[in-house]
């Protein structure tokens, strides 16, 4: 299955049905970006290691029967000029 590129509604269903997990969603978009960005140079920071182990997390709670929102699960990108906590905001700015 091309996890990275399934619909929003296709991820949702495979992460409910086990298919697949938060886990093997969160790494294979980070496999994706490790492999497009040095052309794109789209992600100035990423935080693999954060967004493992919430993913772990995820895991966790959905086997402990969490009910499932939509995007739960669904691997989310925040543009650089929005403030996040614990996370560098440059704004693209190189200064």
């Amino acid at each position: 299955m091309d996890i990275v590129g399934l619909t929003i509604e296709k991820l949702h269903k495979a992460i409910k049905s086990k298919e697949t997990t938060v886990t093997e969603v969160c790494q294979a978009t980070f496999d994706r970006i490790e492999k497009l960005n040095p052309k794109l140079n789209a992600f100035l920071t990423l935080t693999q290691e954060k967004s493992l182990a919430r993913a772990k997390t995820l895991d966790t709670q959905l086997s402990n029967g969490l009910e499932l929102p939509t995007l739960f699960g669904v691997p989310v990108a925040v543009k650089d000029n929005m403030c996040t906590e614990g996370i560098r905001t440059t704004c693209g700015s190189k200064i």
